[in-house]
């Protein structure tokens, strides 16, 4: 078994109609930037990774 990633969770939950808050996953700042200004200010960014655990 193996701990999903933020994003990977919230397409589970939204694959079965349960809402979340906008998530987009980038690996690139050029990728931030743009969905940064897709999903409007203000806006939080995660790290994401196996090797981090957030309880959020």
């Amino acid at each position: 078994m193996r701990l999903l990633l933020e994003h990977e969770s919230k397409a589970l939950l939204e694959k079965y109609g349960i809402k979340t808050a906008k998530c987009i996953f980038c690996e690139t700042e050029e990728q931030a930037v743009k969905a940064a200004k897709e999903i409007g200010f203000p806006v939080v960014m995660k790290v994401a990774g196996r090797e981090i655990i957030h309880k959020s």
